[in-house]
Formats: structure tokens, C-alpha cells, sequence
């Protein structure tokens, strides 16, 4: 089993697939922009078609979507999967996991993804 298949089955948090706005993240000087489409209180998907290696280190801030506070952690990257010509059912990017995430931050985090799912669930949830 690879390390995405791991994580995968060993997740215990809240996962919702949806915009979560912009990410950016500050490595060797570069800035990187991205979009998350998937986060958790202990980490986030970005989509990429050129995704960081695993194992590289950098930081992040990233803002929920319909709240304008900035929430930063340093994060590693876990898992990645390239852009092909051949992708369908997949999106290139990749898997990062906070470190050393303030609490208050992962909290949050977990009570929005909790309000998404209610709201998705709600007859009057419009995507």
C-alpha cells in the first residue's frame, strides 16, 4: 500500500470536497498560488498542475471560504500526483499535512467543514 493509500484509510477527521479559496505558499523565496479542494483540521488538498514533491516543507495561509481571517501552518507535502493528458477522474495536485498547527486554527477548521456538510445537506444548499 502506498503512503497516499494509507492516509487515505487512516483518516479520522472531516473531509468535505470544496473551494476553500486561495492558498498561498512561501518556499525558497517563490510565492505559490493555489486552490484547496479539500481540508481537513489536520490537512488540506491543493490543486496543481505542478505539485511540490513529497517530503518538501513550506508555509501556508489560506482563508475559509466567507471569512476573511488568515490561517497559516507549516505544512509537508505527503502525496502528489502529476497533470497527465490522460486524466479524467483525477485532479493534479497535492496532499499536504499541517505541522504544528495552532490549535484554535485546526478547530476552526473542523467546525466549517462540520457547517458545510450541514448546509450541504440542506434542502436550500445551492452550489
Amino acid at each position: 500500500m502506498n503512503e497516499k493509500d494509507k492516509l487515505v484509510n487512516n483518516r479520522t477527521k472531516l473531509r468535505v470536497p470544496i473551494l476553500v479559496t486561495h492558498v498561498t505558499a512561501r518556499a525558497e523565496g517563490k510565492v505559490f498560488f493555489g486552490y484547496a479542494k479539500n481540508i481537513s483540521g489536520t490537512g488540506m488538498f491543493i490543486q496543481s498542475i505542478n505539485p511540490k514533491k513529497p517530503g518538501e516543507q513550506f508555509e501556508v495561509e489560506f482563508s475559509l471560504f466567507g471569512d476573511d481571517e488568515v490561517l497559516s501552518s507549516h505544512v509537508a507535502v505527503v502525496w502528489n500526483q502529476g497533470y497527465t493528458k490522460d486524466m479524467i477522474k483525477t485532479t493534479p495536485g497535492m496532499g499536504l499535512k499541517f505541522l504544528g498547527i495552532r490549535p484554535d486554527f485546526s478547530e476552526k477548521i473542523s467546525l466549517w467543514v462540520e457547517s458545510q456538510l450541514e448546509d450541504e445537506a440542506s434542502p436550500d444548499y445551492i452550489i
